[in-house]
């Protein structure tokens, strides 16, 4: 079973010092293969990188066939194909050798166990949201599973928030903008809403490596990179330019309050009574 294999994988990751990039979301369909694929092709320009595809759909490892040899390779390990756990663990000691960053695509859905394997031998964690209520409540159910697991009350990493095909000026921006600020997480990138990563997937290349690319969009992925940076490799990030993101999102709810006496009942009930 997949989530067996993703425990087992996990746990011979815990003896290994390579970083590790933990992309998740108990919901699918949130833009985890979307953030994978670009950091992928991001660090692929200095360093030998390894996706760990995990999910049924295998979308990383189908966008790693589309790539032309021309680009910078990077390594891919397809946990869902793994049947044999002696397979999985000879790989894992090459890789050891060969990767300098591993990034793990993580499937929809994952029991606890599993959830807490990921955990335990990732460094730093990503979490996309969509800007929709089901999106926003499902969210808030998975972090507060995430908060309570053993593997980061014993060992709580780094967690960053990215909002995710957002198209600012509209309602639902602002009520995700809401519960982001009361989640108490850091939000760390807001992705627009555009037809660029498709236009990347469909080439098998990240935003970085098209010949065009919109400032937005290169401000947005440079975010997530320089906050994964500042944990990972110890570079420190701009704080000025991280603060922008808060000051937007800050924005659009002033915005949404003063063009509506409704009240946006968002409030993160289960993060907040956990904290």
């Amino acid at each position: 079973m997949i989530t067996q294999q993703v425990a087992e994988m996990a746990r011979q990751y815990h003896r290994k010092s390579i970083p590790r990039i933990l992309i998740t979301n108990a919901k699918g369909g949130s833009g985890k293969t979307t953030i994978a694929t670009n950091l992928a092709a991001h660090y692929a320009q200095d360093n030998d990188v390894t996706i760990m595809d995990f999910d049924s759909q295998q979308s990383s490892t189908s966008w790693l066939t589309l790539r032309p040899n021309t680009l910078n390779p990077i390594q891919l390990q397809s946990g869902f194909k793994l049947n044999h756990l002696n397979q999985t663990r000879s790989w894992q000691l090459r890789s050891s050798i060969e990767s300098d960053l591993i990034i793990l695509d993580t499937p929809a859905a994952m029991p606890d166990f599993a959830l807490e394997e990921v955990v335990s031998c990732s460094d730093v964690i990503l979490i996309p949201v969509l800007p929709s209520m089901i999106d926003i409540k499902a969210v808030e159910h998975f972090i507060y599973h995430l908060l309570q697991a053993r593997a980061y009350r014993q060992n709580p990493i780094p967690v960053g928030i990215i909002a995710n095909r957002v198209r600012r000026n509209t309602k639902i921006f602002a009520t995700l903008s809401q519960f982001l600020k009361e989640l108490g997480l850091p939000v760390i990138s807001i992705l627009r809403d555009t037809q660029q990563y498709i236009k990347a997937f469909e080439q098998g290349m990240g935003l970085v490596e098209l010949d065009r690319i919109h400032p937005n969009d290169n401000r947005s992925m440079h975010l997530i990179t320089e906050w994964i940076d500042s944990h990972l490799f110890q570079q420190p990030p701009d704080s000025s330019k991280l603060h922008e993101v808060t000051v937007e999102i800050n924005s659009f709810i002033a915005r949404e309050k003063s063009e509506s006496s409704t009240s946006m009942d968002t409030t993160p009930n289960e993060v907040a009574a956990f904290k």
